[in-house]
């Protein structure tokens, strides 16, 4: 039984295989361009770069939703954080 998800990549890409079973989601991160791009572990121990939706305003004809992106693209985009509910740091006493 595969509960992999199976992802083409666009084009010749070090590392990536024509199909590769992703493991586990491990960020998502906002791309310049408005693009939400994820970083994901393969079965194999890999870490890929997916482009996961299109920005709205992005005008970057390339992009296009599963396809693989280099991780330094990636890399050098601050990664998105949940709103903390840890009261601990807001100096409110409870």
């Amino acid at each position: 039984m595969s509960y992999g998800v199976a992802v083409q990549p666009s084009g010749p890409t070090r590392g990536l295989n024509a199909k590769m079973r992703i493991l586990r989601g491990l960020s998502s991160r906002v791309l310049p361009c408005g693009c939400l791009a994820g970083l994901y572990e393969t079965y194999d121990s890999e870490i890929v770069g997916i482009l996961d939706a299109r920005g709205p305003s992005c005008a970057e004809s390339s992009h296009e939703p599963g396809q693989a992106l280099p991780l330094d693209a990636i890399d050098e985009t601050p990664r998105l954080s949940a709103p903390s509910s840890d009261n601990r740091d807001q100096g409110k006493r409870i």
